[in-house]
């Protein structure tokens, strides 16, 4: 979720400088070999602890696995996932991101990824 409070597509900035072998991505072995490079990129675009690449899809508690609400944050949420689900714990409520409302500012926003 930094890139959602960066306003940033990690993805995007690494094709600027590090360009892929082919057209679909990066393989594994790309990104193992331009580990270093790519998380010191991840920190001058203002990231904090493992870059998206790197970072061990089945291990958790990073920082930023769950973000307080912020009006930057309700920004960017609706430019790149507007359609996406959104339940509201407290209210029982469940409602799309475009309909996301600044009065959640402050409250606590947790991903939870059900695709497999």
């Amino acid at each position: 979720m930094q890139e959602l409070s960066l306003g940033i597509s990690f993805y995007d900035e690494v094709k600027k400088v590090l360009p892929s072998k082919n057209d679909y991505g990066y393989t594994s072995q790309e990104i193992e070999e331009k580990k270093e490079e790519l998380q010191k990129l991840w920190e001058s675009l203002g990231g904090k602890d493992v870059n998206p690449f790197n970072r061990d899809q089945y291990h958790c508690n990073f920082e930023d696995d769950a973000m307080l609400i912020t009006k930057e944050l309700i920004e960017n949420l609706k430019k790149v996932h507007s359609g996406v689900e959104v339940f509201d714990a407290d209210e029982i409520d469940e409602f799309t991101v475009a309909d996301l409302k600044e009065e959640s500012i402050g409250s606590w926003l947790v991903v939870i990824d059900y695709h497999n």
